[in-house]
Parts: structure tokens; sequence; C-alpha cells
């Protein structure tokens, strides 16, 4: 009951289906083993999916393996001389033990393998020796050939590390190798399609989120994240479309409200806006973010109150029929510059010292306090490229880092 308590009513459980996640992890062992040896396929984000019945030809090939090593785990641990090789055997089979029968969000992972493959190291060494004790005994070549096959081995894996290091470069690289290698994998392609965002690459980017809208059509930070995309590439309607989607797949959260709210903001539909975050849930006490947009939200509401801006887009202002007062163009000159248009800001402020050509070029004092007023709070943009993604539970779930990381 506490936990529960204490658990955000926000934090996304992991895996969802026990009994498929189990049968599954015979055959997650033998990849771990397999890799051991031979780290081909490494994925920082597999696309492994839960086995659905017994009958999957990889359960049983996994069940053999699992059989297989268990005796020769106490085989060898029952002599002397191999003795060290059966306990770094048992030390790899318990020690999968935690993650194999508790389940999880993912159904492997190489970042669990680090505890347990010291037990595949402790038997490498046991065996290591027990073949230096034999050799011994043997002609003096067999020795030499030994070594440099032993030497050979560890090059080649220095080689591989090398390679490796340079998908881990960026985040691009790393998830376009996630992408190519697990093309079935909807995290690995909103992650990837983030990336693209982050280099400003917003078509390819909107590509990707739709062969991930394939995979995951639940994914709300999907939806977000798609709609950022779209709304920076001029497709203001299906932007809009996706975040009343995300909007109805996650309505307890935050984040579906806030970006949302920052695109009604950056079409200058402030009301809408408001309205949107004051039903926003208070799904995170900590969450000071729906918080400090709504401030910034009432803020640009008495600005247009104050000076007649319109509550529309701003567009039909400056196509009003007739002048307007100079408070006008100044209030919109700064509502301009709060939403990150500054060459636009420009021509309203302009336009006040036309109206009232005593005025200074940069304004009277009222001008100054209205637009440092705007400068000191937060600009109320559209989200930033990354929402703040968990990983699986969190999402690792995404939401934006949005990465909304596997």
């Amino acid at each position: 009951m506490f936990v529960q308590h204490m658990t955000p009513r926000s934090w996304m459980a992991g895996a969802t289906n026990a009994p498929n996640y189990l049968v599954t992890q015979p055959y997650v062992a033998l990849l771990y083993f397999k890799t051991f040896f031979w780290p081909t396929g490494l994925s920082a984000d597999y696309d492994l999916k839960p086995f659905v019945a017994p009958a999957d030809a990889h359960f049983w090939i996994g069940y053999v393996f699992a059989v297989f090593i268990t005796e020769v785990a106490i085989v060898a641990a029952v002599f002397k001389k191999t003795c060290m090789i059966g306990f770094g055997l048992l030390w790899f089979l318990i020690a999968l033990l935690p993650t194999s029968l508790f389940p999880l969000a993912e159904v492997m992972n190489d970042y669990r393998t680090f505890l347990f493959y010291m037990g595949l190291v402790i038997a490498i060494s046991g065996a290591a020796a027990f073949l230096v004790a034999r050799l011994d005994r043997q002609w003096s070549w067999r020795k030499i050939a030994a070594t440099c096959l032993v030497a050979l081995f560890l090059c080649a894996n220095a080689y591989a590390t090398f390679q490796r290091n340079k998908v881990w470069k960026t985040d691009e690289t790393l998830w376009h190798d996630v992408v190519l290698k697990c093309p079935g994998n909807g995290r690995g392609l909103v992650a990837y399609g983030i990336a693209l965002m982050d280099k400003g690459e917003f078509a390819s980017a909107i590509d990707y989120f739709r062969r991930a809208q394939q995979l995951t059509p639940q994914n709300y930070v999907l939806f977000i994240n798609l709609a950022i995309a779209e709304n920076e590439t001029e497709q203001s309607a299906a932007a809009e479309q996706h975040f009343k989607e995300a909007l109805r797949l996650a309505p307890w959260s935050a984040n579906s409200y806030i970006y949302y709210a920052r695109y009604l903001l950056s079409h200058s539909r402030v009301d809408e806006a408001r309205t949107l975050l004051h039903s926003a849930p208070d799904s995170s006490p900590k969450d000071v973010t729906t918080r400090e947009l709504l401030k910034e939200t009432e803020a640009m509401a008495r600005d247009s109150a104050l000076f007649g801006l319109p509550r529309g887009p701003i567009g039909q202002a400056l196509n009003s029929p007739g002048p307007q007062a100079p408070e006008f163009y100044l209030a919109l000159s700064a509502q301009f510059y709060r939403e990150g248009r500054y060459v636009e800001s420009i021509s309203p402020a302009g336009a006040r010292s036309i109206f009232d050509p005593a005025t200074p070029k940069h304004g009277t004092t009222s001008a100054p306090l209205t637009i440092s007023s705007a400068a000191t709070r937060k600009r109320p943009l559209l989200a930033s490229r990354r929402c703040s993604t968990s990983r699986t539970s969190n999402w690792r779930g995404s939401i934006c880092n949005t990465r909304v990381k596997k």
C-alpha cells in the first residue's frame, strides 16, 4: 500500500505478460552466452519480443541450452581439476535469475550482463589454467600455436570494441545502428527521429515517426514528437490532430498538455492554451513546468486584454482595418518577441514611431517596460526537441527527452 501510494500515476509498468517473458529467458541466456564469446549483432535497444507460446522453436533451443549448461556446470564443479570452471558457470546461471524471474519491460538488454559475465570470466580463467597445465606436457609448437590463437582472439575483440565505440559516438549514430539492426523496434525509430529533429531534419524525422506509428500506435510520446515535427514543417492541421491524439492516449500525463499548450501559444491561441493548462492533471507534484507555463499564458492574456490584442491568430491584428493605438503595436511586438519571432517583432515596434513621431525610435518609457517584462519570463516556445523520456518504465517511454528514451 505504501509503495502504491508513493508511485506517481504517470508511471508505466514494464512487462505486461509475465508467462511469455519467463519462457523467453532461456533463449535470452543463450544470446548472452554467445555475445560473450562472439559479440556480433549488438544493439542499444533490441526488438526481441516475448515468445507467445512454447511452440516457438527458439524456446526449445533456449531450453536445450539451459539444460546443457546446467549439467556441465554441476559436473565440472564435482571434480577438483575443473571446479573453477563449474563455479564460474554456476555464477553465470545464478546471476541470471533476478532478471529472468522478475518480468521487466525489455526482454533482454546488454547492461544486465555485467554481473553474470563475471562468472564466465572465472570459468574461462579456470579452463585456461586447466589447458596450460596440460600443455606443459606437450610440444613447444603447440604452446606457441595456443598463445597465437589467444592473442589473435584478443586483438579481434579490441578491434570490435573500437568499431563499437564509433556507434556510440552520438545519439544519431547510436539510434541509426538500432534502426538498422532492429527495424521492428518502435522505440528505436522514435529515438532516431528525435536525433534527426535535433539536426533540423524534420521531414526525415516524420518518416521514421510514421514507421514507428505502425509498430507502437499507442505510444503517446510518439504522437507528441510527430506533432512537433509537423508543426515545424508547416503542417499545422496534422500537428494539432496528433497533439489531440496524444492527449487522448495519455490524459494523465502533464506532457500531453504542456506541449499542446505550447503549440497553441505559438499560434497565438492564448485562451485555448489557458483552458487546456487549467485542465491539466497534477500527476507530478514536483513538476513545476505546467505551473510556469500557465503563468506565462496568464501574462499573455493580460497583455492582450490591456492593449486590445486579438485572441485569435496575430495575423488578424496586422490586417485589421484602420490604424491602431501606438500601445497596440508595442504589445503586439512584445507578443512576437515572447514567441521567438524576433524579426517580426521589429515591424510593430517601428509602427509605433510612425503613429507617434514624437516618440524616439526605441519607443516611449512604456515600451521598454513591456518588452522587459516579456524578456524576464520564460518564452512559451514549442517543446524542446526532447521532452523527458524514460526508458521503458519511465519511457525510457520517453516522453520527450521527447525521447520519449528504450
